[in-house]
């Protein structure tokens, strides 16, 4: 029998619940405002499925009209690319009227006493996390300099790109630059981007949510899929339809998350959304390079274009292996290299100058903060600048540069030429 005592205490029991979830709901409103820079830092925290809020906020200022410009910015051809002009949120980086990363502008066609080179790839080309001078492309300028060869180093790395995106942006932007010799920065994890075509397919709570153009092989010739890329304004409004078109899932090997959810019913309140992430939880997924024909075909094309091209073009071709805190940490625990046979294989042919091995005698913490210190990116750079001297790809002299023959240099580390 329910007494009124007992009737009593679940009431009282209820509406203590139901007070704290509203403390709560309210306590995350707040902390959503005053705790995190942006929403997406917020949703990342919690790992909340966005809503209409949250795409339409992280959209909004990489349009090319935007009255909140980022960094980065929206492309058509490239999927993203780096706006000219302008700086990072945190003041470390910054571009020129060409959308290079530089504080100083350069002409299309470089002095002839000068050897250009012209460096391609992702965030750890571009040199994340570090000023503008602690990235390996411009130590290694300062120490080619101080080896008495006349250069410059041209910094085309954006943020997030695949080995495609660093094709293409080779294409549309580097190849007017007319280089001596270009390097392709490349990051194993690059494997995957090159499969995707919607980043927040594969990278949920990306700060770049555009798609790429994706890149496939058909007949032995390279194709393209999603180019021009998605609009930022037609974009949100995919995202939110209720089922996403070919144009976002088209050729997308990833789909590991759900994008979107409307902010209806129980869905209008963060702490719901955070509680439901308990029973219904993200799929668990591998990335696996191992029996990934397709990836494994599809890098291999591309580097092979964008060598043809670059040579076409009268330049050198070099790939620069970029290790990651795992291949570095297996080569100290003297460990099997992640994917190593893969990267061997797949680089046989190709010019190529890996860092690795003088990366593993330094402490993790002092080369990596995820991306390259300037320590790591220092290190880099003293590398490349050997194996440079060291190789038939740098002239050795062009007319009125002070350089030096290479025969006349000591190495400084044992680099083996390909």
């Amino acid at each position: 029998m329910i007494t009124k005592k007992s009737t009593f205490r679940i009431i009282f029991g209820l509406l203590l619940a139901l007070g704290t979830m509203i403390l709560a709901e309210g306590a995350m409103r707040i902390y959503k405002r005053v705790g995190f820079d942006t929403s997406r830092d917020f949703y990342k925290r919690y790992r909340i499925t966005p809503d209409e809020t949250y795409w339409t906020e992280i959209l909004a200022p990489l349009r090319h009209d935007s009255k909140v410009p980022t960094y980065i910015r929206y492309d058509s051809l490239l999927g993203w690319s780096i706006r000219p002009e302008s700086r990072s949120a945190n003041s470390l980086y910054r571009s020129n009227a060409a959308g290079i990363r530089a504080s100083r502008e350069y002409s299309q066609l470089p002095d002839s006493s000068v050897i250009r080179i012209a460096v391609f790839g992702d965030s750890f080309t571009h040199g994340d996390q570090v000023a503008d001078h602690e990235t390996w492309s411009t130590y290694l300028q300062k120490q080619l300099t101080a080896l008495g060869i006349t250069n410059e180093v041209l910094n085309f790395g954006v943020p997030g790109y695949g080995v495609d995106q660093a094709y293409l942006r080779w294409l549309n932007d580097g190849r007017a630059f007319r280089p001596d010799i270009v390097i392709a920065g490349l990051q194993l994890e690059n494997f995957f981007r090159n499969l995707n075509v919607f980043r927040p397919n594969y990278q949920l709570y990306s700060g770049i949510p555009l798609t790429k153009p994706r890149a496939f092989v058909e007949n032995d010739s390279l194709h393209w899929f999603n180019r021009p890329t998605i609009k930022p304004d037609r974009l949100v409004d995919l995202i939110l339809a209720d089922n996403h078109p070919e144009v976002i899932f088209g050729k997308e090997n990833y789909q590991f998350h759900d994008l979107f959810h409307a902010s209806e019913g129980l869905y209008r309140f963060y702490l719901f959304k955070y509680i439901r992430k308990f029973w219904h939880p993200w799929p668990s997924y591998q990335l696996n390079i191992t029996g990934n024909n397709e990836g494994k075909v599809l890098m291999k094309k591309l580097l092979e274009e964008f060598r043809g091209s670059v040579e076409k073009s009268g330049a050198r071709f070099l790939v620069l292996h970029l290790p990651v805190g795992g291949e570095v940490r297996a080569r100290q625990q003297q460990q099997p290299q992640p994917y190593g046979e893969y990267r061997k294989e797949l680089l046989q042919g190709f010019d190529h100058c890996s860092t690795l091995t003088e990366l593993a005698r330094y402490h993790k913490k002092d080369i990596f903060k995820h991306h390259y210190t300037p320590l790591g990116n220092q290190t880099i750079a003293s590398i490349l600048a050997d194996f440079l001297i060291n190789s038939d790809l740098l002239p050795e002299r062009k007319p009125g540069s002070t350089g030096i023959h290479r025969a006349q240099l000591t190495k400084r580390y044992d680099i083996q030429l390909p």
